[in-house]
């Protein structure tokens, strides 16, 4: 998990959850952008939910 270790699945968990708060006050184009840097950490680091396998989380 290089570097970050745990602290990556912390990062992953805090940006998912600033997600849903953002898509339940529907301020979607803000949304967006938290899922793309959901999106940069799951690739960097291999945290979150894997969209390929079935959405298993790692």
């Amino acid at each position: 998990m290089d570097k970050l270790g745990g602290d990556a699945t912390a990062v992953y968990d805090m940006l998912q959850a600033a997600c849903k708060t953002l898509e339940s006050w529907s301020d979607h184009s803000i949304a967006a952008v938290v899922s793309q840097a959901m999106a940069m950490v799951q690739d960097r680091y291999g945290v979150g939910i894997d969209h390929l396998d079935g959405g298993n989380q790692r």
